[in-house]
């Protein structure tokens, strides 16, 4: 039993996040009143008689979180609850890496939250291209491992706590997360464009730790509310999906577009529905891993283009002419290939654009080539202001893209997942946080 106090008059913002922690976590709430309190009279009738009634102290169990607010918005109310937590708080379970190959499985405190900060507990992290690169290379980008960090950073899950400032969401809510924090304040803030912030906090990027953990705490102003008839798995995965409608977006892709997308990668598949989302009416999808070019067969390219490690650029420049019926609007390049970059060149008309969702070398050729024919090159630094629109064309079901996720893992198989995601078999990758997962699903193939 415990009890809570505050001398000055009660913030309501403030007893309804408490007490909304409260009630989630299946605690008994009741209320002492003192017996000069203006609610004594109200609550006499739930008194017990009894001879000596100055002994007696009137209490009530509430269920109703307005009418507790209400109640505790007066100095004389003290809420008294007793706690049967439906979270396991002493359970945060995390994947740590230390070094390459190094990844290990050990208990973490669990995380502080502030006044404008969620305590989430996780669901679902997808396992991704970043989070490879720093099992086995120890670095990404620009980003290297310099001491252990918990991985992650494709992230959805429930809401468990809410600071007493948060405004947005309650515990019980369905969330996913946007795993970038500006700091709000510099030129590109302000201009709204925080994805190229120099201070950014990337989540599961060295030093800052991610989502691979049965808990996170996070600032709600960078949490999404799921509709009730979104899924964790596909919440976890609007982070990668952000990226790609991001790159649309910098591709300028519209209604009858021709798009031509290099690599089929998770990034690549789900461009493609991107493209799609936007009105393209041509799209092609090439690769050198024949398994990923008919998974995007199968979610909707027009034409797939299997690339051979022997084949030769003016050939194969030739056969993507042919299928798309000429030069294309927009290349999506999301192999990092410097032949696919070279053949990019070579299919996007006069005044088009290439599109760099991931990093590939250039060369003079591809220089004098743009330069000559004004063809846009345009980067891609992760997504800004995508998350709400990704999560818009998955509720309102114009794309889907759960047949991608062919691998579902335990947090504590996280080696396995890893091992799997090495041999280049599985396209996309779910490791499921909650211990109380149970697979639901035949993938796994």
């Amino acid at each position: 039993m415990a009890l809570l106090t505050k001398s000055t008059r009660l913030n309501k913002l403030y007893w309804k996040n408490v007490l909304s922690n409260l009630l989630f976590r299946n605690i008994r709430v009741t209320f002492s009143f003192p017996r000069n309190s203006l609610h004594y009279g109200g609550v006499r009738q739930i008194i017990e008689k009894s001879k000596d009634k100055k002994k007696i102290e009137p209490k009530r169990n509430f269920n109703n979180i307005e009418e507790m607010v209400i109640l505790a918005e007066n100095n004389d109310v003290l809420p008294r609850f007793e706690e049967k937590a439906s979270f396991n708080f002493s359970d945060n379970l995390s994947a740590v890496l230390y070094g390459i190959g190094d990844l290990r499985l050990e208990q973490r405190p669990l995380p502080k939250y502030s006044e404008k900060e969620v305590l989430i507990a996780t669901e679902c992290v997808g396992l991704s291209k970043a989070d490879i690169n720093f099992i086995s290379k120890r670095e990404y980008k620009n980003y290297v491992l310099e001491k252990p960090l918990i991985l992650g950073h494709e992230a959805s899950g429930t809401v468990a706590e809410v600071g007493c400032k948060v405004t947005k969401f309650r515990p019980g809510d369905r969330v996913a997360i946007e795993p970038t924090i500006p700091c709000r304040i510099c030129e590109w803030c302000k201009k709204g464009r925080f994805n190229l912030c120099p201070d950014i906090y990337f989540c599961g990027m060295p030093p800052s730790n991610g989502t691979l953990s049965r808990f996170f705490a996070w600032p709600e102003d960078f949490c999404l509310k799921l509709p009730h008839h979104v899924g964790f798995d596909e919440a976890a995965l609007l982070e990668p999906l952000a990226v790609a409608h991001h790159a649309c977006k910098r591709g300028g892709i519209t209604v009858g577009s021709k798009v031509v997308i290099c690599g089929s990668s998770p990034i690549g598949i789900l461009s493609m529905l991107c493209a799609k989302a936007c009105g393209a009416t041509n799209i092609i999808v090439t690769d050198t891993k024949s398994d990923r070019l008919r998974c995007a067969n199968t979610m909707g390219a027009n034409n797939i283009i299997f690339v051979k490690k022997s084949a030769k650029d003016d050939h194969l420049t030739k056969e993507i002419l042919e299928a798309l019926g000429g030069q294309a609007h927009v290349c999506l390049e999301c192999s990092g290939s410097p032949q696919a970059l070279r053949i990019s060149a070579e299919i996007t008309k006069p005044g088009g654009t290439i599109v760099l969702v991931t990093p590939s070398p250039f060369g003079t050729a591809i220089q004098t080539k743009c330069l000559e024919e004004e063809i846009d090159i345009r980067g891609v630094l992760n997504y800004c202001n995508n998350y709400q629109n990704a999560l818009d064309l998955i509720a309102t079901g114009r794309l889907d893209f759960t047949s991608m996720i062919t691998h579902d893992y335990k947090l504590t198989d996280i080696m396995q997942a890893y091992n799997v995601a090495k041999t280049g078999r599985a396209i996309k990758i779910l490791i499921h946080t909650n211990p109380k997962w149970i697979p639901s699903r035949r993938r796994n193939y």
